[in-house]
């Protein structure tokens, strides 16, 4: 069996050590017409989710954007062989090119965006001066009862979330025009703003750091502190997120 990294759709035709010294060892490489194969030989079952090997087929990935456009395969994908990948692509070539052409000249970015959670709750309690009320009395109360307390906590809580969902939409909206499409995650956190994959022209990160530094800093959500809110940008990387096609050896049984 072999172990598959990626079908790449060479910039030009360099030399085959031209492809093979971009990923490097033990990445190998085959030429399926006007495609590349990034694979390596595979012994045993299943892979593993290691993280080691997680990161291993990231980096092949990575390195292969050098030289091509890169249709990243998910990790721990298997076919039979060399041939059987060639025969899927020739019954599949249509799948193929348009699955190539939605990444052509692009690339996927992370986008998170973190508050404070001291700001947030402050900021949520300034919105809603009954709830600001409800905390200033039970502050005063040298034994609230705990249903009380809980009501409270249960109340802001779910205040934070409305208002987390509300700062989410607008960062959406203000991003939206320069992203080609866009996976969204659930938050880790009740804080978390946004968690993000972008999939963005090649020259459309500045303007996507530009469109998200505005955004946040007219975000409520967590007040208008410079620091109430931080984000982080993740790439520019493999289009994983935004690659559906399905080549493996599961596949082609299913298929039959």
């Amino acid at each position: 069996m072999i172990y598959l990294y990626a079908l790449v759709e060479l910039f030009e035709q360099p030399m085959a050590e031209g492809v093979f010294g971009a990923v490097g060892a033990p990445v190998q490489h085959a030429f399926l017409g006007d495609l590349t194969l990034l694979y390596r030989e595979h012994e045993g079952g299943p892979v593993r989710p290691r993280r080691r090997d997680a990161l291993a087929h990231t980096r092949a990935n990575e390195a292969a954007m050098a030289v091509g456009t890169v249709l990243p395969m998910a990790f721990g994908t298997l076919a039979d062989s060399v041939e059987a990948i060639e025969a899927r692509c020739a019954a599949r070539a249509a799948a193929v090119a348009a699955a190539l052409e939605r990444l052509r000249g692009r690339v996927e970015m992370g986008v998170r965006v973190q508050a404070t959670e001291r700001a947030a709750l402050d900021a949520a309690l300034g919105a809603d001066p009954a709830l600001a009320g409800l905390r200033a009395e039970l502050a005063a109360d040298p034994a609230p009862a705990q249903f009380a307390v809980a009501e409270f906590g249960r109340a802001l809580q779910s205040a934070v979330a409305t208002r987390r969902a509300a700062a989410e939409a607008e960062l959406i909206a203000a991003l939206r025009p320069v992203l080609a499409d866009h996976v969204l995650k659930p938050p880790r956190n009740d804080t978390e703003v946004l968690r993000l994959e972008a999939l963005l022209e090649n020259d459309g990160l500045e303007t996507l750091k530009a469109r998200l530094a505005a955004a946040i800093a007219a975000l409520t959500f967590a007040g208008l502190a410079p620091d109430a809110c931080q984000s982080t940008l993740l790439g520019p990387g493999p289009a994983f997120h935004f690659a559906d096609l399905v080549l493996d050896a599961a596949s082609a049984e299913d298929a039959a």
